[in-house]
């Protein structure tokens, strides 16, 4: 027996995640050079202490590969629990149908009058009669190729009647017979070893009491075989792609495999555990290690199935290379922003959290960086190109590290929109399989229906009489109480009257002569297997709402020749509005997620069915730049922008199942399903910060030859200006703190701080250049500068901090005429290749910040006497 493995540390996993291994080791390798970098800055004396900053990257590590392992877990989990759920509904889905075939067959007259005449009949009437009992079977399991055999016993258990030529297997139980025979029950269902069937391997039955006429006692049972193995082959190659290591299986109540999608790995027959709505677990079986998820149905219209569920599971050692394989469709960066990561409850807050933080711990590295480079002057003389290097290094280790943050962060939003993206893709192939499997059976219940004698025999007379017609209202109501799915039935004669309905919708169109299309199109069919279907369009007989009309001929006994047409209305909104419905994507309660919808669409993107209210039936869709699928099987996932909102989407046009659209089908009508899962709002704002160059790396201009006198600028970025100021001018650089404002001041001055024991004034540079601040305020930096002119120090408001460069003196350009007047705030400018960089300095600044030379001073005074804090 199997066991759970659910203590294995979270190193056991993280063993089999290759991405998360790869990213854990290039985090080791950058530790190693901060220890390396730490100890050297402790040596050079360059006033650099790295050592918060290196222990805070380090915590942010461990962070990442916590956040990493536990999505790619998740995202596994997701498709697992994809794969199972899918499984176990189809399966249930498709089964709801049969309890409802055996109750209608079980009365099927042909089959009564069989019963009820053995008595009285010859040997040689006998095999004639079960010959003609045996073709009316051959005809329904023609219609419902679900089934392999159909079996008629008599009240004795002794099988009368049956398609499978192989004798039945004797000794085995007839427990299903009896209780047939004896229960009063709508259906019986039965898995297991029966003498019903020839197969020796567990068999699904279907079994019903026959009635006599006119519900006379029991007088035989009937039971249908279905084709279980065929069933779940076809359900498992639909969810698992070949290359894929996953194994689908269904499971009974005692947790006992009776299908499987890779019989090698795990067999018919093995016990495997099954915590049903547990998350993804470990267990054991023969030797390996698996990860899997189980899931019970969800039932359809109150039917639970036989108490079976599904499980999902992926050997360990490639369950994180099934799962990253999937990619993510190209779309607009904005899609996994943190913009966008903030506006959606889909991504786990964490998230957004890490990228902050890294992104905090960056800004203090490059403010230790640039107070380094600025205070390195004020080393030997000696010393300073050991220092410069060493600060260079810093910054390129800072910038890597930042890097592969940044694209680790990257990775692990696309993993988690990967994951929606790709179910969104699944939920459409299911809301497509689930309406291909429903359709195929009406196909098959209009063919099998308008073989009913009743019927062929009423409209046989002409005209029919009164009574007959009743009759075959009495079957079609009958029917119509059995498949729920149908809004209403009708039997037309040759001409196309109304001649009896189902119910009292029906009823109102009797007498009346249908003209549609689809009537003469079903009155010219030539064979029992052929049927028609309206298109899907509006009709009186929906009450003017668009749906599908199924319809075949009646024929004349063994005449080819129709006599009269079946016609079923199906009842197209609530049925598809289900499907649908039951498509959408659901969230931990299992409540459909808010914003989510689904539609059916036709290649023409003309909405047939919707669950949004802004896509109403008949509309078109909304989207030009949605790609739809151009071919049956093919999903299409993508992400597209509506009303506001990126959407995860996926797309599959419907293939058909067993016969129905398939190459032998002449019905044609692609529809395609498109399931839409909202990621966030499609804002043009972004809270990333800009990504300024914060290292340098331009190249400098130098003109009129050598120059041997150089001098520091400290830059800085304030809105889109690149800006500079001598560096012996500036005493540091400090995180932006609370700042008081500054009463009957300037508007340039951004407000009054204590620095150094003492009140000092800001100044807002983006209001003084003339631009808007780009970074957020708790972003920003505040560089205190010393301006003897001005009596004092005070600081500067900027963006982002830059590179300390030595450039020439000889680079130092005047600035253009326009700008040269006395308040100019330039002194010179400096062409980076092109990137002009405008040196200014702190004179000039507080010059053009406040009005006189000790302006700035009185503006810290008025804090230090009293005023606003």
């Amino acid at each position: 027996m199997p066991s759970p493995a659910t203590d294995r540390p979270r190193a056991h996993l993280l063993h089999h995640m290759p991405a998360v291994q790869t990213c854990s080791a290039q985090l080791d390798r950058l530790h190693s050079t901060w220890e390396t970098l730490s100890l050297l800055g402790q040596l050079s004396g360059i006033n650099a202490d790295m050592r918060q900053t290196r222990q805070a990257f380090s915590a942010l590590s461990d962070t990442l590969i916590k956040q990493m392992a536990e999505e790619s877990q998740r995202k596994l989990a997701g498709v697992l629990k994809s794969q199972a759920q899918v499984a176990i509904d189809i399966l249930v889905r498709n089964l709801y149908e049969r309890t409802a075939d055996i109750g209608f067959l079980a009365t099927d007259e042909q089959v009564q009058a069989y019963l009820a005449g053995r008595a009285g009949r010859s040997e040689a009437e006998e095999v004639a009669a079960a010959d003609t009992i045996r073709e009316r079977f051959r005809e329904y399991v023609a219609k419902y190729s679900v089934y392999s055999d159909v079996v008629l016993l008599d009240t004795q258990g002794q099988v009368l009647v049956r398609l499978d030529a192989n004798p039945a297997q004797p000794g085995l139980d007839d427990s299903l017979v009896s209780e047939a025979l004896r229960s009063g029950a709508p259906y019986v269902e039965y898995y297991g070893p029966t003498r019903v069937v020839s197969q020796t391997e567990d068999a699904l039955v279907y079994a019903h009491a026959v009635d006599g006429a006119r519900g006379g006692p029991v007088i035989g049972a009937l039971c249908l075989c279905f084709r279980f193995r065929d069933e779940t082959e076809r359900i498992f190659r639909r969810l698992v792609p070949e290359s894929s290591w996953t194994v689908v299986s269904i499971v009974d109540a005692a947790g006992r495999v009776i299908a499987s999608s890779d019989a090698w790995q795990i067999p018919v027959g093995a016990p495997l555990p099954t915590a049903h709505g547990q998350a993804c677990r470990p267990i054991r079986f023969a030797g390996r290690e698996y990860l899997a998820v189980s899931c019970r149905t969800h039932g359809y219209q109150g039917y639970m199935g036989p108490g079976w569920a599904a499980l999902a599971m992926v050997p360990m050692e490639h369950a994180f290379t099934d799962a990253q394989s999937e990619a993510l469709p190209k779309s607009d960066e904005s899609v996994w922003s943190n913009a966008a990561l903030e506006t959606s409850d889909l991504f786990p807050a964490a998230l957004g959290d890490t990228s902050r933080q890294a992104a905090a711990i960056q800004r203090e590295l490059n403010r230790i960086v640039w107070n380094g480079s600025v205070r390195h002057r004020e080393q030997k003389a000696a010393n300073n190109g050991f220092a410069k290097v060493l600060l260079g290094e810093v910054s390129k280790t800072g910038k890597g590290t930042q890097a592969l943050f940044d694209h680790s962060i990257d990775q692990l939003h696309r993993t988690v929109i990967s994951s929606i993206v790709q179910e969104t893709g699944r939920l459409a192939s299911l809301a497509i399989d689930i309406m291909d499997r429903n359709l195929y059976e009406r196909a098959n219940d209009c063919r099998w229906w308008a073989l009913t004698a009743q019927f062929a025999q009423a409209l046989r007379e002409a005209p029919i009489a009164p009574t007959a017609a009743a009759s075959c209202g009495a079957v079609l109501a009958r029917i119509n109480a059995l498949y729920t799915v149908y809004s209403t039935l009708l039997l037309l004669d040759r001409s196309g009257r109304v001649i009896a309905a189902s119910n009292a919708q029906g009823a109102s169109f009797v007498d009346q002569t249908l003209t549609e299309p689809w009537v003469r199109a079903a009155l010219e069919l030539n064979d029992a297997e052929r049927y028609v279907v309206s298109p899907f369009e509006p009709t009186a007989l929906y009450g003017d709402r668009p749906t599908y009309v199924y319809a075949a001929a009646v024929r004349d006994g063994g005449n080819s020749r129709a006599v009269g047409v079946v016609a079923i209305v199906f009842d197209a909104e609530p049925q598809f509005t289900a499907m649908l419905h039951d498509s959408l994507p659901r969230d931990a309660e299992g409540n459909p997620r808010i914003g989510s919808f689904a539609v059916f669409v036709d290649p023409g993107r003309k909405v047939i069915a919707s669950t949004h209210e802004q896509m109403p039936v008949g509309t078109v869709l909304p989207m030009d730049a949605l790609g739809l699928p151009a071919l049956a099987g093919v999903p299409v996932v993508d992400i597209v922008t509506w009303n506001g909102h990126h959407y995860a989407i996926g797309a599959r046009m419907s293939g058909g199942y067993r016969e129905y659209k398939s190459g032998h089908d002449a019905y044609r009508n692609d529809v395609i399903a498109v399931v839409f899962m909202p990621l966030a709002a499609a804002t043009e704002e972004q809270s990333k910060l800009p990504a300024y160059d914060t290292v340098g790396g331009a190249t400098l201009i130098e003109r009129n030859g050598i120059d041997h006198e150089r001098v520091e600028l400290a830059t800085f970025h304030v809105g889109s200006h690149w800006v500079a100021i001598r560096s012996e001018t500036v005493l540091e650089a400090i995180a932006m703190r609370e700042i008081a404002n500054a009463p009957r001041s300037s508007p340039t001055m951004a407000g009054v701080m204590m620095y150094d024991g003492r009140a000092m004034a800001l100044i807002d540079l983006a209001e003084l250049f003339g631009c808007t601040y780009q970074c957020p305020v708790e972003t920003r930096q505040i560089i205190i500068v010393e301006c003897p002119e001005l009596e004092g120090r005070f600081g500067l408001v900027v963006d982002a901090l830059a590179a300390i460069p030595e450039v020439p003196t000889a680079a130092l350009e005047a600035p253009p005429r326009m700008a040269t007047a006395r308040d100019s705030l330039w002194e010179h400018i400096v062409n980076f290749d092109g990137r002009l960089l405008a040196v200014t300095s702190p004179r000039r600044l507080g010059e053009r910040a406040v009005v006189g030379s000790r302006a700035l001073a009185v503006v810290g005074g008025q804090v230090m006497a009293g005023g606003a804090r």
